[in-house]
């Protein structure tokens, strides 16, 4: 496959230092590889993009374009006869509408350039306004769109308004087996627990579970610098009180990652900390979210090992999780994950192969 036919232009939330977007990218770009594509490809992103584009090497040209420079998205836009929306939950407007609003607005202007758009790895919601769910509506019908979502709730409400959707996983830590980075499943003994936080769990009781569950250290993950970085110091300041030991990690994708790989325990109430947990083999229990909810079932609706907002449940999912015996559960996701990442580059290179 050549450059002339036509660009990629790749949106997500890229370089803001989240680990789980951090993945997201590079997954995406190394299936738009693996389909072939040899052409340019075009990112609007923050400068801190740099540093996981840095760590692995792409046959792709690769231009960053500064996030919000309209000019230069609108200028990739019209190079593009594919754009690509690479994992996320991007179409919401819980945090803001004027993230709804960003989004919505590459998509629609995509779309009135001939453009094709590919929704790979998404979720949708949570979305407030009604006028929002009319908008996106109007996306995801239009007939230049097609999408591979990351849970079936968002599969099925898609495939309400286009027969171009369809199911999938997560493909996050695709990247991982790209480059070599999991490890065989196997229960660990290493008395290190990581802990990914953003509100509402109690630091406090956290702390004074896993220390009754033999844990000695503590990772403390913020995958937002902004969002979570309260929270992370609130549970190494009781974990110090506790005369545990605090881990303190380079803040790189490859050390994150082999961080999560010798952890005895994960508890997250981020998707992509239950994701890396559940990709490399070790034990998880999440923060009972809409988001979080949908991805486990999507891999096996039988488990239980959430807990809600203020911490009820967390003592005995911990127990049941250190228990449990999680490969099984591994080798599903991993089958899924590779049906997906097959899928997702089938639609790429027979969407570019139309024009």
């Amino acid at each position: 496959m050549n450059s002339h036919f036509g660009g990629i232009t790749l949106v997500g939330y890229y370089g803001y230092d989240n680990l789980g977007d951090d993945l997201l990218l590079l997954s995406s770009l190394s299936l738009i590889e693996e389909a072939g594509y040899r052409g340019k490809v075009y990112i609007p992103a923050k400068s801190g993009i740099s540093r996981p584009l840095e760590s692995v090497s792409f046959k792709m040209q690769v231009e960053v374009i500064p996030r919000f420079s309209f000019g230069g998205i609108m200028s990739a836009l019209k190079r593009s006869s594919l754009v690509i929306f690479g994992g996320g939950n991007l179409f919401q407007d819980e945090t803001s509408s004027r993230s709804f609003n960003y989004y919505h607005y590459i998509a629609k202007r995509s779309l009135k350039n001939g453009s094709k758009l590919l929704l790979l790895s998404q979720g949708f919601g949570q979305i407030k306004k009604r006028s929002n769910f009319e908008r996106l509506k109007s996306i995801l019908g239009h007939p230049q769109t097609y999408s591979l979502l990351r849970d079936r709730v968002s599969a099925r409400y898609n495939s309400f308004f286009s027969s171009n959707a369809y199911s999938g996983t997560d493909y996050g830590p695709y990247v991982l087996f790209r480059q070599q980075l999991i490890p065989p499943c196997e229960r660990k003994k290493s008395g290190i627990a990581v802990v990914v936080l953003k509100n509402g769990t109690p630091a406090s009781r956290v702390i004074s579970i896993l220390e009754e569950k033999g844990i000695k250290s503590i990772a403390a993950i913020g995958f937002h610098n902004n969002h979570d970085n309260v929270k992370k110091e609130e549970l190494e300041a009781f974990a110090r009180k506790r005369g545990l030991e605090v881990l303190s990690p380079q803040r790189d994708w490859r050390s994150l990652v082999s961080l999560f790989s010798d952890a005895e325990i994960v508890i997250s109430e981020r998707l992509h900390g239950v994701i890396l947990a559940l990709t490399l083999g070790v034990p998880f229990v999440w923060r009972s979210s809409k988001k979080n909810d949908r991805f486990v079932e999507s891999i096996d609706s039988s488990l239980k090992l959430s807990y809600d907002r203020t911490g009820n449940g967390l003592e005995e999912k911990v127990a049941l999780a250190m228990e449990s015996n999680i490969c099984p559960l591994r080798d599903r996701y991993v089958e899924e994950l590779e049906v997906t990442a097959s899928n997702c580059k089938e639609l790429i290179s027979r969407l570019l192969a139309r024009e």
